[in-house]
């Protein structure tokens, strides 16, 4: 019984170790007084050749920042980003933070951004806020074959407390919550607003642990 005893005391102390390893270390620092943090809502990274052909389409990145109404902030709900041909409209591709995937009609794939950190609650996850980071993609990718024919779209719905990704989809399309970033190939982007700056008063830095970084 004594040897039981001590195996059990032993397998706690070990879990209780193991989270506080994998644990991130967060460093909050205050500010002295209101700084300011602006970057451009939307970037595309592509060579661009002296010529008339453009942006470079063998290696190409984009991000956004999805600024969600102030009406939806912290409502339950689920970001979208898709890529759709005008040759096959009714075909929808979604990228889900990982990888791109035609569409789940019953269980739409919905975007989680990759981090280092370790979300300790997942309704963090479905949880909106103000605004969201997006891309396309982890490294540079070739989208010469969708010249003039494809196009990226990015959006956000709302679902109910219980409700799953299809509900937040369907609220999409129904309020017309999403938009059309780019058409591949133009030297254009389909975003207003070319610039956003935030307030800040406090930061956050958040360090990574040997067994976060690794992962």
């Amino acid at each position: 019984m004594k040897n039981f005893i001590l195996r059990i005391l032993f397998s706690s102390i070990f879990i209780i170790s193991s989270t506080l390893v994998q644990a991130d270390l967060e460093d909050k620092i205050q500010l002295s007084s209101p700084g300011k943090l602006c970057f451009p809502q939307t970037s595309l990274h592509a060579e661009w050749p002296i010529g008339e052909n453009g942006y470079r389409l063998d290696n190409v990145m984009l991000t956004h920042y999805l600024i969600i109404p102030k009406e939806d902030h912290f409502k339950k709900g689920a970001v979208f980003v898709g890529f759709r041909l005008k040759s096959q409209p009714e075909k929808l591709w979604l990228f889900d933070g990982h990888e791109w995937k035609i569409m789940n009609d019953t269980d739409p794939q919905f975007f989680v951004a990759r981090t280092n950190t370790i979300i300790s609650d997942a309704r963090e996850i479905s949880t909106l806020q103000p605004i969201i980071h997006t891309y396309i993609s982890d490294f540079p990718i070739n989208v010469n074959a969708y010249t003039n024919d494809g196009e990226l779209l990015v959006g956000h719905g709302i679902m109910n407390e219980s409700g799953p990704a299809r509900e937040a989809f369907i609220d999409m399309l129904q309020n017309n919550r999403f938009k059309v970033l780019w058409e591949i190939g133009s030297n254009s982007l389909n975003t207003l607003l070319e610039t956003v700056c935030l307030n800040i008063t406090e930061m956050t830095v958040i360090i990574p642990t040997a067994s976060t970084a690794n992962k």
